[in-house]
């Protein structure tokens, strides 16, 4: 495994805009920004829509992106790849840790007249996050150079896009609700890269005095 986007800077974008967001919607629940964009979308409502929309919040479902990076981390535990495994289990349980304590925090209720009900705070949007994790996630089981690879960025794109537009759509999270979701997974999935980076240095740092410090005692 090579996770994408393991960079400071990656995680360091996410958490201000996590941190603006949640101000944000904390002074103003309820805000211009989240109207403008409801009123664009309500625009987009037909019966095809909806039933597109149902799909897509169905299938980006964070119960089912967990299920996933769970026989993830099985497979690599059989692998005897013990780090990645832990790895893939604690970035996808400990972002979804952390949105349940902003949930709580910031104490958000859900828009009303939900086309597919929903229980428990809104903000952030963990269908979101889980859909950003997951992408970063495949996309960093890529090998480096493959081809379709700017194809399958395009395409993890969209599908982030997707899952968020359909969570406004039918009504379960605000616009807002969203955003605030792509930022906290920009900053957990950029902070546990970088981990998973910087770990994997010591290592193979480690491994290489290993090998060369007995032929130094030798010579």
């Amino acid at each position: 495994m090579n996770p994408v986007l393991a960079r400071r800077g990656v995680a360091a974008t996410g958490l201000i805009g996590l941190l603006g967001m949640t101000v944000y919607v904390m002074m103003q629940p309820f805000n211009s920004l989240d109207r403008v964009i409801q009123g664009i979308v309500s625009h987009m409502q037909s019966g095809l829509m909806t039933a597109l929309m149902k799909v897509i919040t169905l299938v980006g479902n964070p119960g089912g992106v967990l299920l996933l990076m769970a026989i993830l981390a099985v497979v690599y535990w059989r692998q005897h790849k013990r780090f990645e495994s832990i790895w893939v289990l604690t970035t996808v349980i400990g972002g979804d840790v952390i949105a349940e304590v902003i949930k709580t925090i910031t104490a958000r209720a859900r828009p009303t007249h939900q086309l597919v009900p929903d229980t428990g705070f809104s903000f952030p949007s963990i269908h979101t996050l889980s859909a950003v994790m997951l992408v970063f996630l495949l996309l960093s089981l890529l090998k480096k150079g493959a081809q379709g690879a700017i194809a399958a960025r395009s395409l993890a794109v969209i599908w982030i896009f997707l899952v968020a537009l359909s969570r406004v759509y039918l009504r379960d999270h605000f616009p807002t609700d969203t955003i605030a979701g792509v930022f906290l997974g920009l900053f957990w999935w950029g902070t546990m890269a970088y981990a998973f980076h910087q770990t994997m240095l010591r290592v193979q740092a480690n491994a290489f005095l290993v090998k060369i410090l007995p032929n130094q005692a030798n010579d």
